[in-house]
């Protein structure tokens, strides 16, 4: 092995070896490390260029509660090696070109998992039939609390997604970023949002949609008191929409301030939003910029 191993990439229980070229016959060798030495139980190995021969090697570590391997490639074939890791309480697969088929076999392994907290599958290649077999998972995951499906951009439908999220207990956060779902989709997930109690983060940042589309969103977050964080990016902002939902979002602090003494906030974060309409002047968007901070 390439690498050499010491006090300051293994450390706390952590073995951390992102961005080292690292090859599958690498991965033999960390195996073995990690067998010697059991108080490690999380792993960093993203950005690398480990492949199915790779993860087969690891396949056989049984104590890792947390495992990083994004940004590799192991595609389909190596999701059922990964899938052998019963204690994992966190699982970051980003960009492993997963397809249809790869989402079959997580979503098997969902639905008896009983510890995976953390379930990260942004930017790979599966699109509506992978949604449906996560979907149909997590009709009886009650384990899951975050998920991350951004940046699959082969994902057009979310109705029947968002149909399974009414009744989901357990996701509190969700990650749907720079997916392809337009105002029909938001239409979808707004309806979730009415009556889903457990999500109170929601990530939907560079999703195309129009002022149809916000008023479909901020509708559903009236009713909705559970959302804490709501992250909105990259499409033509209604000035007076947003107004509306911060007046809204105020006298909701308000109430719960009598209620509970506490503050409950609710930022919404504009990213890169395009925020300078016509009509409004300069004063009116600073007004605007610092009542949103």
């Amino acid at each position: 092995m390439h690498i050499i191993i010491n006090r300051f990439n293994c450390k706390d229980g952590m073995l951390y070896l992102p961005s080292n070229k690292l090859v599958n016959e690498d991965m033999k060798d960390i195996s073995d490390y990690l067998k010697k030495n059991i108080s490690i139980n999380r792993l960093y190995i993203q950005n690398n260029n480990i492949g199915l021969d790779g993860i087969k090697y690891l396949s056989n570590i049984g104590n890792l509660t947390l495992l990083n391997i994004s940004y590799n490639n192991f595609c389909n074939e190596g999701i059922k090696y990964l899938m052998d890791f019963k204690n994992l309480k966190e699982l970051n697969i980003n960009h492993n070109n997963i397809g249809d088929e790869g989402m079959k076999l997580i979503s098997e392994s969902l639905t008896i998992n009983k510890n995976l907290k953390i379930l990260y599958l942004s930017d790979n290649i599966f699109g509506n039939e992978g949604l449906i077999y996560l979907s149909e998972a997590l009709k009886v995951n009650n384990t899951l609390e975050v998920l991350d499906i951004s940046f699959n951009k082969n994902i057009k439908n979310i109705k029947y997604f968002s149909d399974v999220l009414k009744n989901n207990k357990t996701i509190s956060e969700l990650n749907l970023c720079n997916i392809n779902i337009g105002d029909e989709g938001i239409k979808y997930l707004s309806e979730t949002l009415k009556v889903n109690k457990s999500i109170t983060i929601l990530k939907i940042l560079s999703i195309k949609i129009s002022n149809i589309g916000l008023e479909y969103l901020l509708e559903a977050i009236k009713l909705n008191k559970n959302i804490v964080e709501l992250y909105l990016s990259e499409f033509r902002l209604n000035f007076d929409l947003i107004m509306e939902y911060i007046e809204t979002n105020r006298i909701y602090q308000e109430n719960r301030i009598n209620e509970n003494k506490e503050l409950l906030m609710l930022p919404l974060y504009l990213s890169k939003s395009y925020i300078f309409i016509n009509g409004y002047t300069q004063d009116d968007l600073n007004t605007f910029l610092l009542k949103i901070k």
